[in-house]
């Protein structure tokens, strides 16, 4: 079966968990937007990894142009302990 990228643009938690939960055996990544990191922040971003579905937390394009102004953001990417990727 071939799995999706599940794009999320919500700063709604507890929604798109739940719609992750549902379809976690189809998805591939979860792709969470820039405004949904800055409202959850990285224990936002870890609940996904907890909910078990293999898939890789990823955020969108916007944060990576945000590094230059954040290198506290980058500084947990970078070291991993996000347990995810920016792509």
């Amino acid at each position: 079966m071939n799995k999706i990228i599940l794009a999320l643009d919500t700063t709604n938690l507890e929604e798109a968990l739940d719609i992750t939960k549902k379809i976690k055996n189809k998805i591939f990544t979860v792709k969470l937007g820039l405004e949904f990191f800055n409202a959850h922040g990285k224990a936002g971003v870890k609940k996904f990894n907890e909910i078990g579905s293999g898939s890789v937390t990823t955020l969108t394009e916007k944060l990576k142009k945000y590094w230059g102004l954040n290198s506290k953001v980058r500084n947990w990417f970078l070291s991993g302990k996000l347990g995810t990727s920016i792509s």
